[in-house]
């Protein structure tokens, strides 16, 4: 299970991941319905950077890995309403979606341009790369620079 939280720190909504393999399409579940689209903050307090993520899951991973981040719930989930916050806090902000299709590759630069980011993009999911040792947190770090 996964927490959800509001520009506001409020708990909003509270996602489950179902891992049985018949449900791969509609994997996801909230507890609640109907409610605003939230994020998944796996930050690091004192890092004034921050890459934004498709899903908890992957947050996570890159938290684990000493890389900030924040989970959206898909490659649209970046609301309007949290960029002026999110372009305050953090100096530099990166998208790091998967690349494995054009339209998330297309969606990655239309939100990068929204919120003033640089989409990274990597040969596979960045929580998959990372968990399997194909890549570490200093080559992500270094993508990003060179993207500066």
């Amino acid at each position: 299970t996964f927490p959800h939280f509001s520009m506001n720190r409020q708990c909003v909504n509270i996602r489950c991941r179902i891992l049985h393999p018949d449900f791969e399409k509609d994997k996801y579940r909230p507890y609640w319905s109907n409610l605003p689209y939230a994020f998944f903050p796996a930050a690091i307090p004192e890092l004034d950077y921050v890459f934004f993520v498709e899903g908890e899951k992957k947050a996570i991973v890159l938290k684990n890995h000493g890389l900030p981040a924040y989970g959206l719930w898909g490659i649209y989930g970046i609301k309007d309403n949290w960029l002026p916050w999110f372009m305050k806090r953090f100096s530099n902000r990166y998208l790091l979606f998967d690349s494995d299709r054009v339209s998330v590759i297309l969606s990655a630069y239309r939100q990068a341009n929204r919120l003033n980011a640089k989409p990274i993009f990597l040969r596979g999911k960045p929580d998959d790369l990372l968990s399997r040792g194909e890549i570490d947190a200093d080559f992500i770090l270094q993508l990003a620079k060179e993207t500066q």
